[in-house]
């Protein structure tokens, strides 16, 4: 393509560009005339009418000469269904001012526009003329055969009351692809979307491919920026957890926050920017359950979200607030749930597999241990910590102190020694006394040393199945002992 065709493309899509950041993509210039004997079959996004909440793709093939080439394929739609269908030369020229592309001229300087006969009725042959279409929701079937002219279709695309992501996909019945109808092939050449050079996401000439898949009509996204939410503690009998602040995000500063956007299909333009507002924002969460003792859970009724906005214009952010009221009765432990912002599309006030959402992971401690301190794990039964990284367990036979506290339970970690402890489970953390001798009033003394804690060596082998063995005699109890 020369500088001036350049220039004048990128004119007529600054034309296009306050429609294209509001609404679905609309294309900035097509290629009007494909090379001879190398036709491209031509789909461009046209433009977007918001008053009826319809948008046109047109598909065309001409390449100006007399030889004859003929394409045979489909328009397969995702999101959106199929309003009209404009073939006759009249309807085109009439439609051109409301849905083609500022400046260009359509006529290719006046060759004859539109499809030969019925095209309802028509059964293609090789070297005829005569086109086809079958129409259905979101499946267009055409046959174009074509000469000197110009074999064009409008495909007036109809979106759902609220926008959501919406794709379309087009294919090409060749030798290597029989088509399923019996209809000739389509002759040697490729898909063109849009223009030849990069304006909006999955543009551009795919050469000599035959099929192109979910090319971009809208993208919709709505981000969490926070991955996850520490709500704090509350004290056994219930109360307010939070509140504590997330952002919802769409595409702030021009930027799809998590990359989930989608890549382009044909050029440079990753990740994909959305397409304008995400309107009718809701949240759901199934509640939050306790990772302590499995059954216990805070049901979806006690976790409260304020100041979701309704919708979310492209390009800002905005603060939600989660609170979680813990009932009175609820078992201590750590209670962790997912809340997940959507944006409902079907108007079901349910997330649907299609619509844009993301989630954060909200974390709520329930009572405190008798030393105010909360051990994940299960008690030290005499035998080394060989678990996961420190949640109440160590991550291996160190002899050290824990380097970090228990997720918010001791305060300065196990790095007290249990001088003379001689081995009872910490059920939540030692009883820190301050005297160095045998902790009063601990009665479940199992008789081994705690691996891992500082002035203690692990197990060695000897003599210990036996407190094992009573400790898990023991276990009903304690769990009982520790659950209010």
């Amino acid at each position: 393509m020369n500088a001036t065709r350049l220039i004048a493309a990128l004119l007529l899509w600054s034309f296009a560009l306050p429609a294209a950041a509001q609404t679905p993509l609309v294309d900035g210039a097509f290629t009007p005339r494909s090379a001879d004997n190398d036709p491209d079959l031509v789909v461009v996004r046209e433009r977007f009418d918001p008053a009826t909440n319809q948008q046109s793709l047109y598909l065309r093939l001409h390449d100006g000469a007399r030889d004859f080439q003929s394409m045979s394929g489909e328009l397969l739609l995702t999101g959106a269904t199929v309003a009209e269908v404009l073939w006759r030369a009249d309807d085109l020229a009439a439609s051109d001012a409301r849905w083609g592309l500022p400046g260009l001229d359509y006529s290719a300087g006046g060759a004859a526009r539109g499809l030969e006969g019925d095209p309802f009725t028509n059964r293609p042959a090789r070297g005829e003329d005569l086109d086809l279409l079958d129409v259905s929701p979101q499946r267009v079937r055409f046959w174009f055969g074509s000469r000197a002219d110009i074999d064009e279709v409008r495909v007036i695309v109809q979106y759902p009351p609220t926008l959501g992501n919406t794709r379309f996909s087009v294919r090409l019945y060749h030798a290597r692809r029989p088509d399923p109808a019996g209809l000739p092939l389509s002759t040697d050449g490729g898909i063109q979307i849009g223009a030849l050079f990069d304006i909006v996401p999955d543009d551009g000439d795919y050469s000599e491919v035959f099929e192109v898949e979910d090319v971009k009509l809208r993208v919709e996204d709505v981000d969490i920026v926070e991955r996850s939410l520490d709500l704090g503690q509350v004290e056994e009998g219930g109360g307010l957890a939070g509140p504590r602040q997330f952002l919802v995000d769409n595409d702030f500063g021009g930027v799809d926050f998590d990359q989930d956007n989608g890549f382009d299909l044909n050029g440079v333009i990753t990740p994909i920017p959305t397409s304008g507002a995400v309107e009718q924002l809701r949240w759901t969460t199934e509640g939050l359950a306790s990772e302590t003792f499995e059954g216990d859970v805070i049901a979806p009724e006690h976790v409260r979200v304020d100041g979701l906005p309704a919708s979310l214009a492209r390009g800002s952010r905005a603060p939600v607030q989660v609170t979680v009221d813990v009932p009175a009765e609820t078992p201590i432990g750590v209670y962790r749930g997912r809340i997940t912002v959507y944006e409902d599309n079907s108007l079901d006030d349910m997330l649907g597999r299609d619509e844009p959402n993301d989630s954060v992971i909200v974390t709520v401690v329930v009572g405190t241990p008798p030393d105010g301190g909360i051990d994940l794990g299960p008690p030290d039964l005499g035998v080394p910590d060989v678990g996961v990284d420190d949640v109440g367990v160590d991550a291996g036979i160190d002899a050290r102190p824990d380097a970090a506290p228990d997720l918010g339970a001791d305060a300065g970690g196990d790095a007290t020694a249990d001088l003379g402890d001689p081995g009872a489970p910490d059920l939540g953390g030692d009883l820190r006394d301050g005297n160095a001798g045998p902790e009063a009033g601990a009665p479940f003394d199992l008789g081994s040393p705690r691996g891992g804690a500082l002035g203690c060596d692990a197990a060695d082998g000897r003599g210990w199945p036996w407190p094992l063995l009573l400790a898990a005699l023991a276990w009903p109890a304690l769990r009982r002992r520790w659950r209010p």
